[in-house]
């Protein structure tokens, strides 16, 4: 919890600095007029056409005394920073894909494990090679390609969170015993089957905005309406295939030993505390 509150609350501030920033920054050199030779704001001028993908580094270009040198280091540490969020996309996504195939959600081929690195190999050359398909689809697109990535972000982020906030609900309901030490606030307490829940309030809120969004990206992204349905629903052929072909439930879960698995998951992450908390709440409603 201390280390997510940690980054939630920088990334905020450093976004609503570069607002404020190029909202009432005055600038070092004098700001060019439009098109038509109207003076204009600064922030307009980030903002138009011709530097809207380049804003941050002139904002940087702008600033006193050291502008020249900032103006050369904001666009390499974007670079970096672009290289970092890519390699750890491919790393989350491989890892999922792992624990994907060991559940017998996806075929075995994904959990497997390189000999020397110990690392998923077949998760992570798979979503390297789905990114730079992507990529090469964005570069047929010519100066439409940044707009054609954006499409399936705005698709992707939107539904990934949609569907991250419907199974917060639903865990719930589904595992009200889990440890929670990080607890999002205004819950309602709720009974049912004679079991105390916690019903999140702000988890209802949320879905129905980020829910609202999704209506509007497909809405509004010729591309992103698409192209992003399309992938769900291949994947979601694909993955109903596979648990046919290999005789496992299509529409529900195997039949597994929730609690049992959910202990192991919490000894192995070194979460002593959350697993005994988590047993001392199984024992209190088991019979006898």
């Amino acid at each position: 919890p201390r280390t997510s509150v940690s980054l939630i609350l920088p990334i905020l501030i450093f976004a609503l600095a570069y607002s404020n920033l190029a909202l009432g920054m005055h600038t070092w050199h004098p700001v060019p007029p439009d098109a038509q030779g109207n003076p204009q704001p600064f922030y307009a001028y980030l903002g138009n056409s011709e530097n809207n993908d380049k804003a941050v580094a002139i904002l940087a270009a702008n600033v006193p005394y050291f502008g020249s040198l900032a103006a050369l280091y904001v666009p390499i540490l974007g670079a970096v920073l672009l290289l970092i969020s890519s390699n750890s996309g491919v790393f989350g996504a491989s890892r999922i894909a792992y624990g994907m195939s060991r559940e017998k959600l996806l075929p075995s081929v994904f959990a497997r494990v390189h000999p020397k690195f110990r690392t998923p190999a077949v998760a992570i050359a798979a979503f390297c090679s789905v990114g730079v398909l992507v990529h090469v689809f964005a570069a047929l697109q010519g100066d439409g390609g940044l707009a054609f990535l954006g499409d399936l972000y705005a698709f992707g982020a939107a539904t990934s969170y949609t569907l991250v906030f419907l199974a917060l609900i639903v865990l719930r309901f589904k595992d009200p015993d889990s440890p929670r030490p990080f607890k999002i606030p205004l819950n309602v307490a709720i009974w049912k089957d004679g079991e105390r829940i916690e019903f999140p309030i702000v988890g209802v809120l949320g879905f129905i905005g980020i829910f609202t969004i999704l209506i509007f990206v497909l809405l509004t992204h010729d591309i992103g309406r698409i192209a992003g349905p399309s992938w769900v629903i291949l994947g979601l052929v694909s993955y109903l295939i596979y648990r046919r072909r290999k005789n496992l439930p299509v529409l529900h879960s195997r039949v597994t030993d929730w609690s049992k698995e959910q202990v192991a998951i919490l000894r192995d992450a070194g979460e002593l505390e959350l697993m005994d908390e988590y047993i001392a709440r199984k024992r209190e409603k088991t019979p006898g």
